[in-house]
């Protein structure tokens, strides 16, 4: 693992894990998206691990913090539109061509780094396939959802204190957001027949009829608990180890799929000067894996 910073006056931390095994090769690349808020330091560990899985299959990751979170820099009140985070991966993915010689990327996104990232395929080339761990579906619940373990957490304190909450910002849960942000968040839902490329979705069973499937998705439905809106877990660590398994699993086929249809363009090795766009996606490319659900 190679951490390192980039972007605009290198601002932005990225910690590329290098792909091993015999299967290694610049055409695998994954890039992860995280959640935001408190979801990012719960689920820190799981995606760390997620990413040492990922390179045992021979697949690069690059993990990064977006502005404002985690050791990037910045703070998370200085972020004022999500256009601002969607910026943050289009640089990421720009970064991970660079390190690795690849010319298009698998984006993975946890939580609201799904719904980001499905933004930003629907906007980039360089974009060859999509894996969303549990999106946000459902914008106006989410932040309802948040407030709520909010009041809870500040009920509990024996004395009662305030957290910020005026016309340009609120706190939650130990972050502070701009108000044009959260009304931005509330507003922009997961839009998933807007993305031509293939998409591998991992949520709850009970969620699945949440989703307009098309060719171009599969499903895979798991039995983890729904902890992201309990107030006993806020401090817990998020890991799915039986999950990230078959995460792992599928990222593999994906790409032995892309790769068999001529998506992932010429392997390279060392980097690229100028990567090309990524070639128009065959439905071909993804068809029903015996372990998903149509």
């Amino acid at each position: 693992m190679t951490p390192f910073f980039f972007g605009s006056k290198q601002q932005l931390l990225g910690m590329l894990h290098h792909a091993r095994g015999r299967k290694a090769g610049a055409h695998r690349t994954v890039v992860i998206c995280p959640p935001i808020g408190h979801e990012y330091i719960r689920s820190h560990w799981c995606l760390r691990l997620l990413a040492r899985q990922l390179t045992r299959k021979g697949i690069n990751v690059l993990r990064f913090d977006y502005r404002g979170i985690g050791d990037s820099a910045g703070t998370n009140q200085q972020t004022t539109a999500l256009d601002q985070w969607h910026q943050d991966v289009h640089t990421a993915i720009d970064c991970a061509c660079t390190k690795t010689g690849c010319r298009n990327v698998m984006l993975l996104g946890l939580r609201y780094g799904g719904t980001i990232a499905s933004a930003v395929a629907s906007q980039s080339d360089k974009v060859s396939s999509l894996v969303l761990w549990e999106p946000v579906i459902d914008p106006v619940q989410y932040l309802r959802s948040l407030r709520a373990i909010h009041k809870q957490m500040i009920d509990l304190w024996a004395c009662r204190i305030k957290t910020l909450k005026d016309e340009t910002h609120e706190e939650i849960l130990g972050s502070i957001y701009n108000r044009g942000l959260l009304a931005e968040i509330e507003n922009t839902g997961l839009d998933l027949d807007s993305i031509d490329q293939p998409q591998f979705i991992v949520d709850s069973y009970d969620r699945r009829g949440r989703y307009t499937t098309n060719e171009m998705q599969r499903f895979m439905p798991t039995d983890d608990e729904d902890s992201w809106s309990v107030l006993k877990m806020l401090e817990t660590g998020w890991l799915r180890a039986s999950t990230s398994r078959q995460i792992v699993l599928m990222a593999d086929e994906m790409f032995r799929r892309l790769e068999q249809f001529e998506q992932l363009g010429p392997y390279s090795v060392g980097p690229l000067d100028s990567p090309s766009p990524m070639m128009p996606v065959s439905t071909d490319a993804f068809a029903p894996a015996s372990r998903a659900v149509n």
